[in-house]
C-alpha cells in the first residue's frame, strides 16, 4: 500500500471508539468521529497533565500576576490590567464579543471535526484549562449535538477566533448559541431535514448534516443541554480564551478535504484506466521504464496503477477497433432503412424502381448480417485464420499476427461491401439522387470504418490527458502527501496563546500545589506568548492542495472532451451516440465538466498570499487560512463531479467497445456503476441524475476501495533503480 492510502487506514466507519491525548489523534479518527459518530473520551495521562497545568494558572490568579489573557486584554488591550475580580468574566465577554461569524452554518462533519481537534489540543496539557471544559467538548460529539459555527469570519490569526467563538457559545448554554440535535429527544419529523437520518445530501458515509441550514437550528439555553444530558460550563480564567484561540475550523476543513481528496485520486486514477480503455489508447506511456529514469515516486505510482487496473484488457491487447466495426454496423443498418423507406415511397408510382431499390435493401441487410455475425464474436473468426494459416503467419510477432487475420477476416466484408457501393455508383445513372444520394455515403462510411477497423500503423502514443496522467496525477499525489504530513502535525499541535508549561516537581497534587505556591517565579516563567495560532502553515498548503485537486478535474475533463470528440475518440460515435443529430448524447456533461474546472481555476488563486491587518494593527499579517480551507474544499467538491462525468463518458464509451473486455478492475467498476443504475443508452435521457449516481459511488469510497484492492500488493515504486540517481 503507498503512503497516502496508509495515512487513511484502517477504514473509519470500523472504529468505535476514539481516546485523545493530544499527541496522537489520526486523520481516520477523525472521520469516524466527523462522519460515523465514533465515541471520544480522554486518556487517564492526558487528565493528569491538563489538571496539572490547571494548577499554574489557579496560582498565577491567586498571586495576581501579570499574564496576558489571565488578567490583561486581548489583541490591542493587552497591556490593559483587569481587575481580579473581574477574570472569570473577562472569559465571558470575550467570546460573546468575539462571536460575529457570518454566512451559512458549516457542515456538521466539519463541526464534529472542530470540536475533536479543540478538545484534542487542550488535551495536550499546555492551555491551562481544567478537565471539564475537555469532557463538555466530548459530551457534545458523544450526544450528537450540532453547535451552529458560521463558516466566514475568521481570518486565519489568532486561529478562527469567530468560528469558535460560536462553538463556545454552545458550551456555555448562552441563549446566542445555536445547536441541532442529530436524534436527540427534542428533534422531531418537523425539525428533521428531511433525508438526513443516516446519509448526507452530498452522499458521505456516516450520519451527518451536509447542507444545513439555520431554520434546523434551536436557540441554545441551559435547560436545552440539560435536558440532552449536559451541564453546561462557566468559563474560568484562561479557559474563553484556550478554546476559541487556535486552528481547528481550518485544520478540520483541511483534514476532511485530504481524506477526500485521497479517495478522490484513487477514483480518478480508475477513471483514468476507464478512459484509456474507452478510447482504446496505448500502455506504454505507462512503462516502468520510463518512469525509471525520471524517479518521482507519485508519477511512477499512478502509471502502476493504471497497469494493474487494465491488466488482461482485451480492448487494448486486440488490433481489432470493436468501435469501427460497430459503427460500420450502424451505417449499414441506416443505410438497409433508408433503401426500404425509400421503396415503400415510391411503390405506388414506380413498382420498378421499388423493387429494385428494395432488393439493395435486402443486399445491404445480408452485407450487414455477415457483418454482425463477425461483430458478435470476432476472436472466432480471427482464431479460425489463425488454424488455417498456421504456416504463412508463424514469422509474424504476435502483434503482427494478431493484426493480419483480423485484416484477412474483413476482407471477405470489405468486398462484398465494396460491391454493393460501386453498384449503386452504376444505378445513379438509372436511379434519382434522392433514392441513393443518403444510402451511398452510409455504404461508403462504412467503407471507411471497416478500412480503419485494423489500422496499418499502429497507434504508439495518445493525447496528453492520457499519455501524461502519470505526472499529472502523480504531482497531485505528492501534494497531498505533503498536506497530509502538515495536518497530522496540525492535528496534534497546540495553538493557542499563551502555552503554560507547568515546571517540573515530583510527587502528587497535593504536594505539587504546594510547590507552585512556593514558587510563584517558576509559575510565571512557565507561561509563554507567541504565535502558534498563525494559520500560515495550513494556509500555504490548503492552497497548495486545491491546486492539485484541481488538476484532477482539469485533466479528467479533457479526458472527457477527448471521448466525446468523433474525431479524436478512436472509433467512437461522435458524443457517444449512433444517431447523433436527433440525439446530442454526451455533449453537455462535458460542458458541465468545463463550467467547473473554470471555476476551480477561480477558486485556485491563493488566499495565502493576502493579508489585512486587523486588532487596531496589533495583528498586522493573518494568513487567511480559513479562506484557504473553504476555497480548498469546493475545489474538491468541483472536482468529484468532474471526475464523475468522465466515469459517465468513459461507461458509455466503452459500449462500443464490446464484444472486448475491459481489464478486471475497470469490468468490476462497470458493474458497481450498473448496480448505481448508470447504464449505457444508445439515446438521449436526462443525465443528471446519473452523475449524481456516479458521484455516490465515488463519494461512498466504492470507487477507491476496488482501486485499492488492486493496487495494495504492488511493491515500492523504482525498486532497483535508486542506484543509478544517488
Amino acid at each position: 500500500m503507498d503512503d497516502i492510502a496508509a495515512a487513511i487506514e484502517p477504514s473509519p466507519e470500523t472504529i468505535v471508539e476514539v481516546v485523545i491525548d493530544g499527541s496522537r489523534l489520526t486523520i481516520p479518527e477523525l472521520v469516524a468521529v466527523a462522519r460515523h459518530r465514533a465515541r471520544v473520551s480522554l486518556s487517564d495521562s492526558a487528565r493528569g497533565r491538563v489538571a496539572r497545568c490547571r494548577m499554574v494558572v489557579e496560582q498565577l490568579v491567586a498571586a495576581r500576576a501579570t499574564v496576558y489573557g489571565l488578567t490583561t486584554g486581548f489583541g490591542s488591550k493587552r497591556d490593559v490590567a483587569i481587575d481580579h475580580d473581574d477574570t472569570e468574566k473577562l472569559q465571558h465577554n470575550l467570546i460573546r464579543s468575539h462571536a460575529c461569524g457570518v454566512g451559512a452554518p458549516m457542515s456538521e462533519d466539519v463541526v464534529r471535526a472542530a470540536v475533536l481537534l479543540r478538545a484534542n489540543t487542550l488535551a495536550a496539557g499546555f492551555s491551562g484549562v481544567r478537565p471539564v471544559v475537555i469532557d463538555a467538548l466530548m459530551a457534545l460529539l458523544n450526544n450528537d449535538i450540532y453547535p451552529c459555527l458560521p463558516e466566514k469570519g475568521s481570518v486565519g490569526a489568532s486561529g478562527d477566533l469567530a468560528p469558535l467563538s460560536h462553538l463556545v457559545l454552545v458550551l456555555m448554554g448562552d441563549r446566542y448559541g445555536k445547536i441541532y440535535v442529530q436524534g436527540g429527544r427534542e428533534s422531531t419529523e418537523a425539525s428533521r431535514p428531511v433525508g438526513q437520518d443516516r446519509e448526507d445530501s452530498d452522499g458521505r458515509l456516516g450520519s451527518y448534516v451536509a447542507h444545513p441550514v439555520r431554520s434546523w437550528f434551536l436557540e441554545c439555553s441551559p435547560e436545552r443541554l440539560a435536558h440532552q444530558g449536559i451541564e453546561p460550563i462557566r468559563l474560568s480564567s484562561k479557559e474563553g480564551l484556550a478554546l476559541n484561540n487556535g486552528t481547528q475550523v481550518m485544520t478540520a476543513l483541511g483534514a476532511l478535504s485530504a481524506y477526500d481528496g485521497i479517495r478522490l485520486l484513487q477514483s480518478a486514477e480508475l477513471a483514468c484506466a476507464v478512459s484509456l480503455e474507452a478510447a482504446k489508447g496505448v500502455r506504454f506511456a505507462f512503462d516502468a521504464r520510463l518512469h525509471a529514469v525520471r524517479p518521482l515516486p507519485g508519477q511512477s505510482r499512478v502509471a502502476e496503477h493504471i497497469c494493474a487496473f487494465t491488466e488482461g484488457s482485451e480492448i487494448l491487447s486486440y488490433a481489432l477497433n470493436t468501435g469501427r466495426v460497430q459503427g460500420a454496423q450502424s451505417a449499414l443498418m441506416q443505410a438497409q432503412e433508408a433503401l426500404s423507406e425509400r421503396a415503400r415511397s415510391v411503390a405506388l408510382d414506380d413498382e420498378g424502381r421499388a423493387l429494385r431499390l428494395a432488393m439493395l435493401a435486402s443486399r445491404t441487410g445480408e452485407v450487414g448480417d455477415g457483418l454482425k455475425r463477425f461483430a458478435a464474436d470476432p476472436l472466432a473468426a480471427r482464431d479460425t485464420l489463425i488454424d488455417d494459416k498456421g504456416s504463412e503467419v508463424a514469422h509474424l510477432t504476435p502483434g503482427e499476427c494478431d493484426a493480419e487475420t483480423f485484416r484477412n477476416a474483413l476482407l471477405p466484408l470489405q468486398q462484398n461491401l465494396s460491391v454493393l457501393y460501386r453498384e449503386l455508383l452504376t444505378l445513379n445513372q438509372v436511379l434519382p439522387e434522392e433514392d441513393l444520394g443518403k444510402p451511398r455515403a452510409l455504404l461508403g462510411e462504412a467503407l471507411r470504418q471497416l478500412e480503419q477497423a485494423v489500422p496499418v500503423m499502429p497507434r504508439v502514443q495518445d493525447d496528453y490527458s492520457l499519455r501524461c496522467a502519470p505526472q499529472v496525477l502523480g504531482s497531485s499525489r505528492r501534494a497531498l502527501q505533503h498536506a497530509v504530513e502538515v495536518l497530522r502535525i496540525e492535528m496534534n499541535s497546540v495553538t493557542d496563546n499563551p502555552l503554560i508549561f507547568p515546571p517540573d516537581a515530583p510527587g502528587n497534587s497535593d504536594s505539587y500545589q504546594e510547590f507552585l505556591a512556593r514558587n510563584v517565579a517558576l509559575c510565571k516563567a512557565a507561561v509563554i506568548s507567541g504565535g502558534n495560532f498563525h494559520g500560515e502553515p495550513l494556509a500555504m498548503v490548503l492552497d497548495y492542495l486545491a491546486i492539485a485537486l484541481a488538476e484532477i478535474a482539469n485533466i479528467s475533463e479533457r479526458r472527457t472532451a477527448l471521448l466525446v470528440d468523433g474525431a479524436r475518440s478512436n472509433g467512437l460515435p461522435s458524443l457517444l451516440v449512433t444517431d447523433g443529430g436527433l440525439n446530442s448524447g454526451l455533449m453537455v456533461p462535458q460542458y458541465t465538466a468545463a463550467a467547473l474546472v473554470s471555476e476551480n481555476k477561480v477558486l485556485c488563486h491563493p488566499a495565502s498570499v493576502d493579508s489585512i491587518p486587523t486588532g487596531e494593527n496589533v495583528e498586522d499579517h493573518v494568513s487567511m487560512g480559513a479562506n484557504s480551507a473553504r476555497k480548498c474544499r469546493e475545489v474538491l467538491l468541483n472536482a468529484e463531479r468532474v471526475v464523475a462525468i468522465e466515469l459517465l463518458t468513459a461507461q458509455q464509451g466503452l459500449h462500443y467497445r464490446r464484444p472486448f473486455l475491459a481489464g478486471a478492475a475497470v469490468q468490476e467498476l462497470q458493474n458497481c456503476l450498473a448496480e448505481a443504475g448508470v447504464t449505457a443508452a444508445d439515446f438521449d435521457r436526462v443525465l443528471s441524475p446519473l452523475i449524481e449516481r456516479v458521484l455516490g459511488v465515488i463519494r461512498s469510497e466504492r470507487a477507491a476501495r476496488l482501486a485499492e484492492r488492486y493496487t495494495s500488493s504492488i511493491p515500492p515504486p523504482h525498486a532497483g533503480f535508486g542506484e543509478r540517481f544517488g
